[in-house]
């Protein structure tokens, strides 16, 4: 059954507990792609990240899948007077899944015995992701024997002797990949929506996307995951 929600005109609507914050309207010129909505709830903004099979986004547009109160809903569209926008709830959602191009890539990574993969998703430029570093290493010494890790630097192809000076120094023992970043070659990053630095998923043989999230958050949630073998 369509839904809608008001109160656009100030940029601000609810949906359940949740609030919805919308781009400025007077930037919208009919192109849905130009609309931004932030969702709140509990008091904190939304983050990009994978739990529970609900993919959550640091901002979404129309037609994106939205994740309100851990059900999925879809905005349709908004009336040209900025009053309503205009949604429907969504079919529970099944895991999230690599396309075939990129399992078939990632299946050289995983040993026999393991069916289980760690991506850690980090570039030089990102201070954060070089800070973890130990952290990592440490969970991997903890966990490497029940699950394979890989890291993938997203770089400017400049950087890659760098990268792996960085891993070097740092004792990594997971194996290094280099993706570069390049806004005309799509890669798994773009596909993933990787936007924040240092990612942390966790994925295994047939693609599906176990865990996803990012920062101090991610790690700790990645940690516990690990150490409690709950994947």
């Amino acid at each position: 059954m369509p839904l809608f929600i008001s109160s656009l005109q100030e940029r601000v609507s609810t949906l359940n507990n949740a609030l919805l914050y919308f781009s400025d309207p007077h930037k919208w010129y009919a192109e849905d792609s130009i609309v931004q909505i932030k969702i709140k709830e509990d008091g904190k903004f939304q983050s990009d990240k994978l739990k529970d099979k609900l993919h959550y986004k640091n901002s979404y547009k129309i037609k994106d899948t939205l994740i309100v109160d851990k059900k999925s809903y879809q905005i349709d569209s908004i009336d040209q007077e900025w009053r309503y926008a205009y949604l429907h709830p969504l079919a529970a959602l099944s895991t999230p899944q690599l396309p075939e191009q990129y399992i078939q890539a990632l299946l050289p990574y995983f040993t026999k015995a393991k069916d289980k993969m760690v991506i850690d998703f980090w570039g030089t430029w990102c201070a954060p992701c070089i800070a973890s570093m130990p952290q990592m290493k440490a969970l991997y010494e903890r966990t490497g024997k029940d699950v394979d890790f890989l890291s993938i630097c997203v770089d400017d192809a400049k950087n890659l002797a760098l990268s792996k000076t960085i891993a070097s120094a740092h004792g990594i023992q997971w194996p290094q990949l280099f993706n570069e970043r390049k806004i005309e070659s799509p890669n798994i990053t773009h596909y993933l929506e990787v936007n924040c630095f240092p990612t942390y998923m966790i994925v295994d043989r047939k693609g599906n996307i176990i865990f996803s999230n990012c920062g101090i958050e991610g790690f700790n949630e990645l940690q516990q995951i690990l150490m409690s073998k709950s994947y």
